[in-house]
This record gives structure tokens, C-alpha cells and sequence, in this order.
């Protein structure tokens, strides 16, 4: 609801003590949207959004991923449409980064560990991640990009 200026605001979710909030986002069509999670040894997953139970103002959540040695922390988590043609970019604290795309993260339940997204070097950990979204058109743009530069790469030089 829309409060003053000089208020405090209202609480959204009451978190444990050492817990705290990594993302935020706002879901416009559950039936069709899934959740990524990324940890920060390089796993990863997606779940569905109906798997969690709608809660009102100030609750307390709901279990998301099986933290563990082997998982790390939870690093970030984006909402994507199942429609979404995307790709995932994952950035390492040592700079390591891959780019994946959207439809090869496997869709598992709510307290899994999920899979490993990026293989990590000794002591490395992931840092941050990114969701492209690609638009319909650009797809095509792109390839013909793609295309020009191979043919320019590979034409002789005089």
C-alpha cells in the first residue's frame, strides 16, 4: 500500500538470524514462470513457482535449495517465463565466465542441491549472474552477423 515519505514501510519477509534476503522480483503469470538458483560452487537449478505456497506480508519463506558444503551460499536468482528464450551468463570472483542458455537448466523440486552449472577452479567461487533475454528478431541479427564475419575472416587478404 502507498505510505508517506518519512515512514519505515512494511516488512515483506522476516528472515532468521543469519539469513538474508539475495533477490526480489515480481511474478505476473506463476502457472507459467519458473525460479533460477545459483550457488555460489557453481550449482544451479530451476523450479517451478507453484511449488511455492503463496504467503502473506511478513512470513517467514519457504525452503528453496539444499545448502550445503558442496552447494555454498545462494549468490542470485532470477524468475524467467517458461517461454523466455534467454541466456545465463555466471561470473566467477577469479573471472572465469560462461555463457548458457536458458533451456539447458534442468528443472528440479524446491529443496534440491541442482546441478553444476560451471565447473570451478580450486578456491573459486561464483560472483555474480546475469539473465539476456534474447528478443525475437535478434536471434536472426545475429547469425547474419555471425556469418559476415566468418566469410570476411576467412575471404584472402590482398
Amino acid at each position: 500500500r502507498p505510505l508517506g515519505r518519512a515512514s519505515i514501510g512494511v516488512r515483506g519477509i522476516r528472515v532468521k538470524s543469519g539469513d538474508e534476503v539475495v533477490e526480489m522480483d515480481i511474478i505476473k503469470d506463476p502457472e507459467n514462470t519458473e525460479l533460477l538458483v545459483m550457488m555460489e560452487n557453481g550449482l544451479g537449478k530451476m523450479t517451478q513457482i507453484q511449488d511455492y505456497r503463496f504467503q502473506s506480508r511478513g512470513g517467514s519463506g519457504v525452503k528453496t535449495a539444499n545448502i550445503t558444503t558442496k552447494t555454498g551460499r545462494i549468490i542470485g536468482a532470477k524468475t524467467i517465463g517458461k517461454d523466455t528464450n534467454g541466456d545465463l551468463i555466471i561470473i566467477s570472483k577469479s573471472g572465469q565466465t560462461i555463457r548458457l542458455h536458458t533451456k539447458h537448466i534442468p528443472s528440479q523440486g524446491r529443496a534440491t542441491q541442482g546441478v553444476y552449472l560451471m565447473r570451478m577452479k580450486l578456491n573459486d567461487k561464483v560472483a555474480s549472474i546475469s539473465l539476456i533475454e534474447n528478443v525475437a528478431g535478434e536471434e536472426e541479427q545475429s547469425s547474419e552477423e555471425e556469418e559476415t564475419l566468418v566469410a570476411t575472416e576467412t575471404s584472402p587478404v590482398t
